[in-house]
């Protein structure tokens, strides 16, 4: 089960006593690693960004208009989205102004504005249909947080992360534990690790509900990319499905807000 730990209190207070408005950031090492894989495999985002679409797609309604990403790297999926016509309006919330540029480079013809700031900066008091959150939660410290400010500016919100505590993630972490090494020291910058079950109780604990959810193995967007760098890997993999999915997995997830969230909290806010 997720549940913030004292340490995750204490990492977010001293974060809000130096910058004092409660700024969601990830630890530097994390945030360096992540931001410079963003940029090193732009071609992969791309590629990745069609299946996660293709969730959004499958368990939002057909109603909506209005759409944030936030934390969207490169934009691949706001791109993936508009070329399928899904809504009327995009917006793109990324604190990293490399990719920011990159952003507005790409053919996203219902884009209204990227925000260079963290998301309780972003664009005033506006609210949207839906709030995109694909694999940002693993970076962060206080993930309830972000999850919960989603909630509060947008009817739905969509939840996607990866599977770290599948049965090969735990044997991986068994043997770093071996070598005397972090879990959290790892190349992909996530500090986070999830299974279906504590994806969902993070949901409940920011205060939302789970409306509906979808479990795959990313090859269906692997294979449609015949230059993409990780295809050849990927497919072996997805020969036996199974196997796949004890490997790696992405579990997305459509939420709405409805009750308080457990961050507010005096145990999670600072006095």
């Amino acid at each position: 089960m997720w549940r913030p730990s004292a340490s995750d209190a204490s990492a977010s207070q001293a974060k809000r006593t130096s910058s004092g408005n409660g700024r969601i950031t990830t630890t530097n090492s994390a945030a360096d690693r992540y931001h410079v894989a963003a940029v090193d495999i732009a071609e992969w985002h791309a590629v990745a960004g069609n299946e996660k679409a293709t969730s959004i797609i499958r368990l939002a309604p057909p109603d909506v208009r209005t759409v944030v990403e936030i934390g969207c790297g490169t934009g691949a999926v706001l791109e993936a989205l508009d070329r399928r016509g899904f809504a009327e309006s995009y917006w793109a919330c990324e604190p990293e102004p490399s990719l920011c540029a990159q952003i507005t480079s790409n053919r996203i013809s219902r884009l209204v504005d990227v925000s260079p700031t963290t998301f309780d900066e972003a664009f005033g008091e506006r609210r949207f249909d839906l709030a995109i959150l694909t694999h940002v939660v693993e970076h962060l410290l206080t993930p309830a947080e972000l999850v919960t400010q989603a909630l509060r500016r947008a009817g739905l919100v969509f939840v996607e992360v990866p599977l770290d505590n599948s049965p090969a993630g735990h044997a991986r972490a068994q043997i770093r534990n071996l070598l005397g090494r972090d879990r959290r020291d790892n190349a992909a910058g996530h500090v986070q690790f999830f299974s279906r079950r504590s994806a969902r109780d993070l949901v409940t604990f920011a205060g939302g509900t789970v409306l509906a959810d979808r479990g795959y193995f990313p090859y269906d967007s692997a294979a449609s990319g015949a230059n993409s760098p990780h295809r050849r890997l990927v497919l072996r993999a997805a020969a036996i499905e199974s196997v796949g999915r004890a490997y790696y997995e992405h579990y997305a997830m459509l939420a709405e807000l409805t009750t308080i969230s457990a961050w507010d909290h005096p145990y999670y806010r600072p006095a």
